[in-house]
């Protein structure tokens, strides 16, 4: 026999695998039949998001810092390469102070979308960040040195909201990841 109860049915919230105990003592008829009962707690579609969207976000990062430091290999010098790790460091600490300093920007009723807002903007601006790089000519990094100041500051900026992302995840959502 299967029994299929949903999360919040259930009474679990997201406490997950940890309150089965405390489910087959609210819900006798859990106990009683055969030893081969499986019980099965479906968790809504959003609590199940959250992990793939952090993967996702976290992969896609490096990814991006991967991809940074080959650009910055071929079109600066090559020991401009190391700049990248840098920048995400950078970039995702900047994320994480904001969410520290300013939490009443991310209310809880509206952190679902802001986190969306936050990998959507992440997006757009890698390839911002990849375009006006590619279009910024850069013939001398040490006689002139304020495109490649502007090209260190934009290559930042999508660090910063994938720090913003990773951040809300990891702070308000500690038992879903």
């Amino acid at each position: 026999r299967v029994v299929v109860l949903h999360a919040r049915e259930a009474g679990i919230g997201h406490h997950g695998a940890a309150a089965v105990d405390g489910l087959r003592a609210r819900h006798p008829a859990l106990h009683h039949g055969a030893e081969d009962d499986v019980l099965e707690v479906r968790l809504p579609r959003e609590e199940r998001a959250l992990p793939a969207a952090l993967f996702l976000v976290a992969l896609t990062t490096l990814m991006f810092e991967v991809l940074l430091t080959r650009v910055f290999s071929l079109t600066l010098w090559y020991h401009f390469a190391f700049m990248a790790i840098s920048l995400a460091m950078l970039g995702m600490t900047l994320g994480a102070l904001l969410v520290f300093l300013r939490p009443h920007a991310w209310p809880q009723a509206t952190l679902a979308r802001s986190m969306g807002r936050c990998a959507e903007l992440f997006a757009l601006s890698m390839t911002a960040v990849i375009l006006l790089h590619s279009v910024m000519y850069v013939p001398n990094p040490t006689a002139y040195p304020v495109p490649m100041m502007l090209t260190f500051a934009a290559a930042a900026v999508p660090f910063v909201f994938s720090g913003i992302f990773v951040c809300l995840a990891l702070t308000r959502f500690p038992q879903r990841v």
